[in-house]
C-alpha cells in the first residue's frame, strides 16, 4: 500500500482541528484559534511514528500518549485536561463510527491520528468544521440582535461614585447570593470605575465547564431606565464576570 504524505498531513490536520474545536465547544470553553491549530499540528506531527509501530501494546500506549499530547494545548489546568481527555477520546471514537456509517469504509483512527484515507477525511472534516463555525457565528449574530432589543440604561451608584452602563435582563441569570437576592454580573472592563465596594462573601457557581468562584460585593443602588421610567433598587449584590459580556456591561437578574 502506498501512503501519500500530503494526504496524511491534510487528513490529520483537518480532523484534529475539528476534534479540538468541538471539544472546546462541548466544554463551553472559548475556542481560541491558536489552541485549536497548535493541538492539530501536534496531532499531525505525531502520526508518522504511529505508522511504524507494530506491537499492539505499543500502539495502545502510543494512542494514549497522542491523546494527552493533543489535549495539552487545549487545557489551562489539570482539571480541564482531564475533561478534555474524556471528551476528545469520545469524539474520536464517535467520528470513526460516523465515518464508517457515511462511507461504509473503516477509518484507522488513533485519537485523531488517521493513517490514510486519500483526502476524504480532510474534505469531510473541513466541511463539518466550516459548517459548525458558520452556525456558531450565526447564533452569535442572532444573540447580539436579541441583546440589543432588550438593552436598558443602567446607573450603578456606589457612594459618591457612579457609572452608566448598558444592562440586559438575562432570564438565565438565576444566581442567588447568601442573602437570598439575585446577583448583578458586571463586565470586568468597568472594574475600578465604582471605587471600593463592600465585600459580602464569596459565591461558588458550578456549570458544565466546571467551578467558578466569585467575590460578592454590595453597592448602594442600581437605577434602571426603561420606557421613560426609572426603577431604583437599593443594596444590590454585584460580581465581576470572568469575561467581558457580549453587547452589554451588566447582566440583570429578575430578583435583584
Amino acid at each position: 500500500m502506498i501512503v501519500y504524505v500530503e494526504w496524511v498531513i491534510l487528513d490529520n490536520l483537518a480532523l484534529d482541528c475539528l476534534l479540538a474545536y468541538l471539544t472546546l465547544l462541548i466544554l463551553r470553553a472559548k475556542p481560541k484559534v491558536w489552541r485549536v491549530l497548535f493541538s492539530a499540528v501536534v496531532g499531525t506531527a505525531l502520526v508518522f511514528p504511529f505508522l511504524f509501530i507494530r506491537p499492539n501494546w505499543a500502539r495502545l500506549l502510543y494512542k494514549i500518549a497522542v491523546l494527552v499530547a493533543v489535549c495539552l494545548p487545549l487545557s489551562d489546568s489539570l482539571r480541564s485536561l482531564r475533561r478534555n481527555l474524556v471528551v476528545y477520546a469520545a469524539l474520536s471514537a464517535g467520528v470513526g463510527g460516523l465515518y464508517y456509517l457515511a462511507t461504509q469504509t473503516s477509518l484507522t483512527l488513533a485519537y485523531g491520528v488517521v493513517t490514510t484515507s486519500g483526502g476524504r477525511v480532510a474534505v469531510l472534516a473541513a466541511a463539518v468544521l466550516i459548517a459548525v463555525y458558520l452556525l456558531r457565528q450565526l447564533r452569535g449574530i442572532v444573540r447580539e440582535m436579541r441583546v440589543k432589543r432588550h438593552l436598558v440604561k443602567v446607573q450603578l451608584v456606589n457612594g459618591k461614585q457612579f457609572v452608566f452602563v448598558k444592562g440586559f435582563y438575562d432570564t438565565g441569570n438565576t444566581v442567588v447570593a447568601e442573602n437570598g437576592r439575585g446577583v448583578l454580573f458586571l463586565s470586568p472592563k468597568i472594574k475600578g470605575e465604582l471605587g471600593e465596594m463592600d465585600a459580602k462573601g464569596e459565591l461558588v457557581v458550578r456549570t458544565i465547564s466546571g467551578r467558578n468562584d466569585f467575590q460578592i460585593y454590595q453597592i448602594e443602588c442600581v437605577k434602571i431606565y426603561s420606557e421613560g421610567a426609572v426603577n431604583t433598587i437599593n443594596q444590590v449584590n454585584v460580581a465581576y464576570s470572568k469575561d467581558n459580556l457580549s453587547g452589554c456591561d451588566a447582566l440583570l437578574s429578575y430578583n435583584l
